[in-house]
């Protein structure tokens, strides 16, 4: 069965009745005459393509001269874009190629005269069994969805061994080594007499040593694994992983450290220190420590 032709065409605010050979804006009739309405059809007949002036004058002005014809396409021209307010220098329905002919830019809906067809209507009994089977369906997968195993992650087994430098001293009661966030290196102290602190690449063979670091002990990591704190000669210190001058952040209370922690956003330390140990905190850019917990604070709970 072939399509119906279309007989009302939107764009717009307009609406062009192509059975009635009207023009309409709203519930207004646009005043238009027959040949500039038929140009208008015509160009609406291939909206968004180019209507060469011959083509216009094989279908509408087949017997005209060629001065009749130029003529009257270019007052048809005239009193469509009168009708559609439109405007040759900035058109928004009808654009000008020189020399060559016409196009309809604007966007458009098209309607048939077919007839509408209508939904025969379902049974109620059988609309609810659909719903019932489509919920059943869902709950299905869903439950399947739960239970299926997860998935095998097989992550590489990565192993190294750390050729320790030197063999460590007399400070096996602290952590001699710590791995940094980023997973690429690893503090280590170690060393006979006075302690260092080396690091290990996880990308190279041999560690290095990192200047600054001599009397390192209870090295830890700052958060975005670029700086790495310790304790030597009774102060907190901080040195940047790829070496350079330590930096002293404060003073140990009772001259020993039992281990640090950065914070998460990198701002401040919280470290363990004294005898016995309680915490304490500074602010990662060095200044006065504060008694966060002492042992005293928590004797009687």
């Amino acid at each position: 069965m072939s399509e119906a032709p279309h007989r009302c065409i939107r764009f717009g605010p307009f609406e062009a009745d192509l059975a009635a050979g009207e023009l309409r804006k709203g519930d207004r009739r646009v005043r238009l005459q027959e040949q500039p309405f038929e140009v208008l059809a015509a160009l609406l007949d291939r909206a968004g393509e180019v209507v060469t002036r011959e083509e216009l004058r094989a279908r509408l002005w087949p017997r005209d001269s060629f001065g009749d014809f130029d003529q009257g396409l270019n007052t048809a021209i005239n009193k469509l874009r009168e009708a559609l307010e439109d405007s040759a220098a900035n058109p928004r329905f009808v654009e000008t190629l020189p020399k060559r002919g016409y196009r309809f830019t604007h966007p458009i809906e098209a309607e048939n005269d077919a007839p509408v067809q209508t939904q025969p209507r379902r049974n109620p009994m059988f609309l609810l069994t659909i719903a019932a089977t489509l919920s059943i369906a869902a709950a299905a997968l869903a439950v399947l969805w739960i239970q299926r195993p997860p998935p095998d992650l097989k992550l590489p087994l990565r192993r190294f061994t750390i050729r320790q430098p030197l063999p460590t001293g007399t400070v096996h009661s602290l952590r001699l080594a710590a791995i940094s966030p980023n997973g690429r290196h690893i503090a280590i102290v170690a060393g006979e007499g006075e302690s260092k602190l080396w690091i290990q690449d996880l990308d190279r063979e041999q560690p290095r040593v990192v200047e600054g670091g001599d009397g390192a002990v209870a090295p830890f990591w700052s958060p975005d694994s670029s700086m790495i704190g310790f304790a030597a000669a009774g102060k907190l210190k901080k040195i940047s992983v790829t070496g350079g001058s330590s930096i002293q952040l404060c003073d140990l209370p009772g001259g020993h450290t039992c281990g640090g922690s950065w914070s998460p956003d990198g701002g401040s330390i919280v470290f363990a220190a004294g005898s016995p140990c309680a915490l304490h905190s500074v602010s990662a850019s060095g200044g006065s420590s504060s008694l966060l917990v002492s042992p005293e604070m928590l004797g009687d709970r």
